[in-house]
């Protein structure tokens, strides 16, 4: 089996061949500086080293981009360009300022100086940028933006100039074909609202116009359902996945009832029409303590969650004892171990190794590898790892 079919069969508690070696990456370039210095060889990729397969068994084809408002609001674009920084104005006229050295710009570092949406009119300047059936959001489209520069906001980079979907039948076709395991990006219900309209802002919009944050769920919605017609109408999609980020290790920004009554209805859309063209594995990405949140995700359908971050208290041995097999899991093993030394690193896969043997888990560390990791802690981590990932029989 390749790595994507493992893959796939592992989320769905079926036998693969082997558990594939997934790893998130390093949390910053610092960390293959480093690991050069300490023994890295040169041309050669932390990925490729250590056998961690990347785009060559999954791929994302759409990501929230396509989401936003588009053809976007007067005066998006770069501006305020010094030696230091930049400011821009995306899409949905929230003004950041990145920077262009040092750490900062090589962490993608920025300072939000405007929230998007403060008012209701600027959301009714928006509502018209959000037709579904756009030219750019059509699958082999010309990518022709008709002169003008649409800026997204990217939730883990700086932002870029949309084109499109900007992906041809003929790619999806060559995907399929050489064993990719295809995925598709669904709307982000709260956490891409939460980036571009700033927490503050968004939950004051919750209780004070609500109506005005529930049209923009639905009209994101909207969005996805179109695109995954437009997609399965190619290839069949292999995971519908959602990014939400919408928690931290004290606990979930918003409660259960809320994810329930602003976004249930719009994920069951969406995992419905998923489920019914034949999709199969329908994925969760939310950082933090999200014990509250996941009855939610479960009544959505949803049934694969990550990155199970074990120093917020998710414990992937515990949550398989409470939930059986309702869900496979990706992660969970604590990056912060890494820091430590060789016994913290046993103490970590010796408690997720029943999980392993038990089915529906891919073992990984609960996010990128951080800085301070010594090469040769990552390669002991690794060669355990290796050992774990063997099925019996």
């Amino acid at each position: 089996m390749t790595p994507g079919e493992c893959y796939r069969k592992v989320l769905l508690f079926e036998k693969p061949d082997f558990i594939p070696n997934v790893e998130h990456g390093a949390m910053s370039p610092q960390v293959e500086r480093d690991w050069r210095r300490e023994g890295l060889p040169a041309g050669r990729s932390i990925e490729e080293f250590f056998g961690i397969p990347s785009c060559n068994h999954w791929s994302n084809w759409i990501n929230d981009g396509h989401y936003d408002p588009l053809p976007g609001v007067e005066g998006q674009g770069w501006f305020d360009r010094t030696e230091d920084h930049y400011q821009v104005r995306d899409c949905w006229g929230r003004v950041t300022q990145w920077y262009r050295r040092g750490e900062e710009a090589e962490n993608n570092a920025r300072r939000v100086i405007r929230d998007a949406l403060q008012t209701r009119e600027e959301w009714e300047a928006l509502r018209t940028h959000f037709d579904p059936d756009h030219p750019l959001r059509q699958i082999d489209n010309d990518h022709d933006t008709g002169g003008r520069e649409l800026v997204v906001p990217s939730v883990v980079g700086a932002p870029y100039a949309f084109q499109g979907v900007g992906i041809t039948s003929a790619a999806l076709r060559k995907a399929r074909a050489g064993g990719l395991t295809l995925q598709f990006n669904a709307p982000s219900m709260l956490g891409s609202l939460k980036e571009v309209m700033g927490f503050e802002n968004l939950c004051m919009k919750i209780f004070l116009e609500r109506d005005m944050v529930e049209d923009l769920i639905a009209a994101r919605a909207e969005i996805g359902a179109r695109l995954i017609e437009r997609f399965f109408a190619v290839e069949p999609m292999d995971i519908l996945h959602f990014w939400e980020d919408i928690a931290f290790k004290s606990g979930p920004l918003f409660g259960p009832d809320m994810l329930e009554a602003l976004a249930l209805k719009h994920y069951r859309r969406l995992i419905d029409l998923f489920k019914a063209k034949g999709g199969r594995i329908v994925s969760v990405d939310c950082d933090g303590d999200i014990r509250l949140l996941i009855p939610v995700w479960l009544k959505a359908g949803v049934n694969f969650i990550w990155p199970m971050e074990a120093n917020a208290g998710m414990d992937v041995a515990a949550l398989r004892r409470q939930y059986g097999k309702t869900f496979a899991m990706l992660g969970g093993i604590d990056k912060l171990a890494l820091l430590k030394d060789r016994d913290a690193i046993d103490r970590q896969l010796d408690r997720v190794a029943p999980v392993v043997a038990d089915g529906g888990y891919i073992p990984m560390l609960d996010h990128s590898i951080p800085c301070g990791v010594p090469f040769e802690r990552f390669c002991y981590y690794t060669g355990l790892s290796q050992v774990l990932n063997v099925p019996e029989g």
